[in-house]
């Protein structure tokens, strides 16, 4: 394809998944997840597009979890690309939240992963400001890859409650505290969203991947799952028609209507107590 053909072919994507799931809909606030890497970045000129309308807002929200030679780089790229768009934008940090940035918290907490830490964290994080921003959607720049990786992974791990979380919108029905979860990429693979990102003349900045992602079980299954795809063409593709077709009866399936609540900070959680106040006890210790 030529560009022009390549792009009108992404944005026909983006159009109908958003379209199909009401991902954005009339009277909207949404709030663009924004790490400062070429996918969040390139969702980020994608949203400001599509809300350029009267009954639409956009602001942008970023999360330091302090990482050091890695982080600054990309809230420095998430910082630049706002201020071209004209958008507002907001910093959380670990730091400040919790006491501790990430280095810190690996340090002194060794027996797990650091992304069993992070991803709960920034999550939280992610979260609470998107409600302090008046959020009614929270965009995130999950792509087909990740998408694919999630669905192999929870597979792998037995883990039917977060499988059945997954898709294009995640919300938890009966619950206002927590802010709709949108993926407008999740029908384009990562390397057609770098792609996208050239094409579209952004001067996105392309740097090195984390430095904990190494140790993360998501980096195994993902070096796995491009090496499957590279001997049978559209198996990560594959992975998203199962989970299309297994959703409605997973959901359909499990506990319906108001979520059990944690009975230290009130947030969703599938125990009396949830991962963050179990984080939170353990980076205290």
């Amino acid at each position: 394809m030529c560009a022009e053909h390549f792009l009108r072919m992404q944005w026909r994507r983006i159009n109908h998944l958003r379209t199909q799931e009401k991902l954005i809909v009339s009277g909207d606030r949404v709030v663009c997840a924004c790490s400062g890497g070429k996918d969040s970045t390139t969702l980020m000129h994608v949203l400001a597009r599509i809300c350029d309308r009267k009954d639409l807002s956009l602001q942008v929200l970023s999360i330091d979890e302090g990482i050091r030679g890695y982080r600054p780089f990309e809230l420095k790229q998430a910082r630049k690309h706002a201020k071209i768009l004209g958008l507002e934008h907001t910093i959380l940090s670990f730091k400040e939240e919790f006491g501790q940035t990430l280095d810190q918290i690996v340090r002194t907490n060794k027996d797990n992963p650091p992304c069993s830490y992070c991803g709960v964290l920034r999550r939280y994080l992610l979260n609470k400001g998107a409600k302090a921003l008046g959020a009614t959607k929270l965009a995130v720049g999950h792509n087909a890859d990740d998408e694919a990786q999630s669905v192999l992974m929870n597979a792998l791990r037995g883990d039917v409650i977060h499988m059945a979380r997954l898709g294009p919108k995640h919300e938890v029905p009966d619950f206002a505290g927590f802010v709709p979860r949108i993926k407008l990429f999740r029908n384009i693979p990562e390397r057609e969203v770098a792609a996208m990102s050239i094409l579209m003349g952004l001067n996105i900045s392309f740097h090195q991947d984390c430095p904990y992602a190494g140790t993360a079980f998501r980096q195994i299954v993902r070096e796995h799952l491009n090496e499957l795809e590279t001997q049978s063409t559209g198996v990560k593709f594959k992975l998203l028609k199962f989970l299309d077709e297994l959703s409605p009866i997973l959901r359909s399936s499990l506990k319906q209507g108001r979520p059990e609540l944690c009975n230290k900070c009130g947030e969703p959680t599938s125990g009396e107590k949830c991962k963050l106040c179990e984080i939170l006890a353990d980076i205290a210790r």
